[in-house]
């Protein structure tokens, strides 16, 4: 376990409940003071689009975590960022990409890590009635998952029970003959299935902060390369297969190569067997 984090107070970047599941990360680090400061994280982009995020998610992150460290002084920050969409390699899911990143404006560490799930009840479709609307809810799971609603230039967010969400409904209705937006609130303090991928990250967050280079014992000695070239178990060619994982450390730069488990590739997978 790495000492440089012991007895040392860490800041959150968020306004949005997270530090449910980032705190134990920094406590299990030996942190003794998390503080969450008051800073507008909806700044750098709001999922229900009243704020186009400008900046890709990790340079986001590091203005989250700079913004913090500016704002409190407190040179220990930890942020996370969140994206929705299409699943990048399975047909017709919905996924989310939970990064998650520790900057340590003393040392210059900085660690981000990623999950990408297909656990998301991400989605949004307009609706001319109740039925409609009360169907979409059930599927989203509200209302422990808030929901949004969205006529014109009016939105409410938040929505978290049947009478809020029929009253809010029925008034955007009056307003216009226009269909109703419904959308999920991805927001992470109303969405506990968004939560909890961001825990996924924060888990391998503090994996990958334990895990520190023998030579020099600076953090995040973790997989930062794979080598192909998995021989095929009937010629023995090379494959586009795995064959090593390799082991880097972003400081000294010590390097250790691990095989993988399989010997050999199926020939099935192999370009010259089965071309």
């Amino acid at each position: 376990m790495t000492r440089i984090f012991q007895e040392r107070k860490a800041a959150i970047a968020t306004m949005h409940g997270k530090e449910l599941v980032l705190s134990p990360v920094l406590n299990a680090l030996g942190i003794t003071q998390i503080v969450i400061p008051p800073i507008d994280t909806d700044q750098f982009g709001m999922f229900s689009g009243e704020k186009e995020r400008l900046d890709d998610p990790i340079e986001t992150l590091r203005k989250k975590c700079l913004v913090a460290y500016e704002k409190t002084g407190i040179d220990l920050v930890v942020a996370n960022e969140g994206s929705f969409g299409a699943h990048p390699y399975v047909p017709f899911a919905c996924a989310d990409e939970e990064l998650v990143m520790l900057r340590d404006y003393k040392s210059g560490l900085e660690v981000i890590k990623k999950v990408l799930s297909t656990e998301t009840n991400f989605a949004g479709r307009a609706i001319e009635d109740l039925d409609d609307l009360l169907f979409f809810a059930e599927k989203a799971g509200f209302p422990e998952h808030a929901l949004i609603l969205k006529c014109g230039m009016q939105i409410e967010k938040g929505i978290t029970d049947i009478p809020q969400l029929k009253r809010n409904f029925y008034k955007m209705m009056d307003l216009s003959d226009i269909k109703v937006w419904v959308e999920t609130d991805m927001r992470a303090m109303h969405n506990p299935t968004r939560m909890k991928v961001i825990a996924q990250a924060a888990s391998k967050l503090e994996e990958a902060l334990n895990s520190t280079c023998p030579d020099c014992q600076w953090p995040d000695f973790t997989i930062k390369k794979m080598e192909l070239g998995l021989p095929c178990g009937l010629c023995q060619m090379p494959t586009e297969s795995i064959k090593l994982k390799i082991k880097i450390c972003d400081k000294c730069g010590a390097r250790e190569e691990m095989a993988t488990e399989k010997k050999y590739q199926d020939p099935m997978n192999c370009n010259y067997c089965n071309p």
